[in-house]
């Protein structure tokens, strides 16, 4: 499973270190040892529609994204049947992605008309597919973590308040903003929920879950104006990358779990994920390069830009 995220930003989750408890689930799964956190993984830009044509497709190789070999692609010429999931309105790049599947459905077409579902409506379209074969790739395309954040999750998730922000993080924010913020934890709280629940619903499979966001967020970290994505900052650069395994994955697969675990600290690029992929699915195809993947013994440190600049100087 590819599961790919939407505005995640990882200095706000709390697997990653953060004073409030926004990702329960996911740091249980961690203590468990079923998932690991890559620690340095950025986005080479800050929106969706840019990002994803590298990060779908072997064009960190050098040809045009239009031309270099699609992730979906991959999987179907490895014998995998394909499947895209979608709670998204696809943007050109991700209405390619989702004509190259098997089997695509998106919640806007394929559920009754809402302007807005929240992410779990994809288990809804997930429970429609009656033909999965023994051999399955999905891309679960998540609305994710995008602004405005009161709207991307069920008002049971109401958890966190500016109170909490303030208390915790001692911000000097006023309430309007650290209200903000609070909304932006409770709808990572919401994504946590449901990254959990495409694990159960996998978790008796020999499967691995991938799951990154296709770039990340400022909600005020770099100054009290400063909100959204779409700009060069190591906030909107910085995501998460996961990979989250079965008990007959890391039985069946000990050596590859072992490779996925060295990786973990290495500084990484996600539009190289499809030569990562591409390790795990142990295929060489014409574009793979090893010294692209963390988890390749050749793997090499590349520059690293994000949004037109060098990672470094974000710093």
């Amino acid at each position: 499973m590819l599961i790919i995220g939407e505005s995640m930003a990882r200095n706000k989750m709390s697997l990653y270190g953060y004073a409030l408890d926004t990702t329960p689930n996911l740091n249980r799964l961690f203590k468990n040892g079923d998932l690991v956190f890559y620690t340095d993984t950025i986005a080479p830009f800050a929106a969706t529609n840019p990002s994803l044509s590298y990060v779908l497709t072997f064009a960190s190789s050098g040809a045009a994204w239009q031309e270099s070999l699609h992730v979906v692609d991959l999987a179907r010429l490895c014998g995998y049947k394909s499947y895209w999931i979608s709670n998204q309105h696809d943007v050109f790049v991700t209405k390619i992605a989702s004509q190259r599947a098997d089997i695509s459905l998106n919640t806007a077409f394929d559920l009754p008309h809402k302007r807005v579902h929240f992410d779990e409506a994809l288990f809804t379209l997930f429970d429609k597919i009656n033909s999965k074969s023994s051999h399955n790739f999905f891309v679960f395309h998540m609305l994710g973590n995008h602004a405005t954040y009161k709207k991307r999750y069920p008002d049971k998730f109401e958890k966190f308040t500016a109170q909490d922000v303030k208390t915790k993080t001692n911000s000097t924010l006023d309430d309007k903003k650290l209200n903000t913020i609070a909304q932006y934890l409770n709808s990572l709280l919401y994504a946590d929920e449901n990254i959990f629940k495409i694990y159960q619903k996998f978790k008796n499979d020999d499967a691995i879950i991938i799951y990154l966001s296709d770039h990340g967020e400022s909600v005020y970290d770099e100054s009290s104006s400063v909100m959204g994505h779409g700009f060069a900052s190591r906030y909107t650069a910085e995501i998460p990358l996961l990979f989250i395994a079965t008990d007959k994955f890391k039985d069946s697969h000990y050596k590859l779990w072992k490779r996925i675990q060295s990786g973990k600290d290495k500084p990484f690029m996600s539009d190289d994920l499809p030569h990562l992929i591409a390790d795990i699915l142990d295929v060489k195809p014409l574009e793979y390069d090893a010294s692209k993947s963390p988890i390749n013994s050749n793997f090499i440190k590349r520059n690293r830009v994000s949004a037109g600049v060098l990672y470094e100087k974000m710093k």
